[in-house]
C-alpha cells in the first residue's frame, strides 16, 4: 500500500500538537480579554456612595454649596472661608476621596490667609456619576468651582489638585477662557501622572511580574474605550501645555511614590521652565495629602509657605 495514503505517526503528532497549541492560545486569549474586562470595570467603577457630613471648624466659616457643571450635573462642595477679601483655593481630592479628605488641607490653606472650596469630583462620595474616567470628565466639576469662585469675589483664585485632582485641572485648562485667566495666581499640581497609559503601567508593575505587567497593561489599554471616554489625543500633560507661561505652578512628587513617580512630574517641569517649581519628598502616592501639622502634612505646609507668599495678590503682600 501507497505510504501516502496514511500518514505517518509523527505528523499526526504534530497536528494534534499545534491543534492543541491553537486552542491554548486562544484559550489564554479569551481569559486576558475577560479578565482585562473586569480589571476596567472595576478600576473604573465610581467610589462607593458616601454621605459626606459638614465638617465644624474653629478657623473658618463651613458653607454646603451645589456647583452648576456644564453638562447639567451638580457638584457638591463646601466653602471654607476665612474672610471676605482673601483669595480662594479650589481644592481638588485624589482618586477614591472626596471633599471630607479635604479638610486638613483648607485648614493649611488657612493658615496661609485663604478661602477655599473643596469639591467632590463625579462618581466619588455624595457626588453624582457612576463612572470614573480619572480626570476627563471632571475637568468640568473643576470649570464649575472656578466659576463659581470668580462670580463671588473679586479677588484671586489657586487651583488646587492631587493625582486624580490634578488631571481633572489639567484636562480644564484648554477650556479655560483668557479672562478667567486673568484671575487664577497660580496652580498646585501633587502627584501628577501625564497620561492614562503612564498610571495604567504604573499600577500593573505594582502587582505583576516583568512581563506579564507589560501584557497586562496593554490588555486594558485595548480594554479601556469600553468604560472611559477620554479621547486618545488628550492627556493630562498635553493638556497642561494650555496653562499661561506665566501662571505660577507648583509640582509636588513623592520618591516613594509607585503610582506617578517624580519621573512624571518632571515631565511637566520640562514641558515649561519658567514659573514652574517643582519639590520633591520622600513621600508615596499623594503622601503630601495629610494633616499639615503633623507628620509628613509638615513637609507639605513648608513647600506651600515660600511658593503661596510670592503669589500675586498673596495675603500679606
Amino acid at each position: 500500500m501507497d505510504d501516502a495514503a496514511h500518514p505517518s505517526h509523527p505528523s499526526r503528532r504534530l497536528r494534534r500538537v499545534a491543534t492543541r497549541s491553537l486552542a491554548a492560545l486562544l484559550a489564554a486569549g479569551l481569559s486576558l480579554a475577560a479578565l482585562s474586562i473586569a480589571a476596567g470595570e472595576r478600576l473604573t467603577r465610581r467610589a462607593p456612595h458616601a454621605h459626606e457630613t459638614l465638617p465644624s471648624v474653629d478657623w473658618a466659616e463651613v458653607t454646603p454649596i451645589s456647583l452648576p457643571a456644564q453638562d447639567g450635573a451638580s457638584v457638591p462642595a463646601w466653602a471654607f472661608d476665612v474672610n471676605e477679601v482673601a483669595p480662594t483655593v479650589i481644592l481638588l481630592h485624589p482618586n477614591g476621596s472626596s471633599r471630607s479628605g479635604m479638610v486638613q488641607v483648607a485648614r493649611a490653606w488657612a493658615t496661609l490667609g485663604y478661602n477655599s472650596v473643596a469639591v467632590t469630583q463625579r462618581a466619588h462620595g455624595d457626588a453624582s456619576g457612576e463612572r470614573n474616567d480619572f480626570g476627563w470628565s471632571a475637568r468640568l466639576d473643576a470649570m464649575a468651582a472656578l466659576d463659581w469662585a470668580i462670580a463671588r469675589r473679586t479677588t484671586p483664585v489657586v487651583l488646587h489638585g492631587s493625582s486624580l485632582g490634578a488631571a481633572a485641572i489639567c484636562h480644564a485648562s484648554p477650556g479655560i477662557p483668557s479672562a478667567s485667566w486673568e484671575r487664577i495666581s497660580g496652580i498646585v499640581l501633587e502627584s501628577p501622572y501625564t497620561d492614562l497609559s503612564a498610571a495604567v503601567r504604573a499600577r500593573t508593575a505594582m502587582h505583576l511580574p516583568p512581563l506579564l505587567d507589560w501584557v497586562a497593561a496593554e490588555a486594558l489599554e485595548l480594554a479601556a474605550p469600553l468604560f472611559v471616554s477620554t479621547p486618545e489625543t488628550e492627556s493630562p500633560l498635553r493638556s497642561f501645555k494650555a496653562v499661561p507661561a506665566d501662571c505660577p505652578v507648583l509640582l509636588l512628587a513623592g520618591t516613594d511614590d509607585r503610582h506617578a513617580p517624580p519621573s512624571q512630574a518632571m515631565e511637566y517641569r520640562a514641558s515649561r521652565h519658567s514659573w514652574c517649581t517643582l519639590v520633591t519628598e520622600e513621600v508615596g502616592h499623594v503622601g503630601w495629602f495629610a494633616d499639615a501639622h503633623h507628620g509628613q502634612g509638615v513637609l507639605y505646609l513648608a513647600a506651600l509657605k515660600p511658593w503661596v507668599a510670592a503669589l500675586p495678590g498673596a495675603p500679606g503682600r
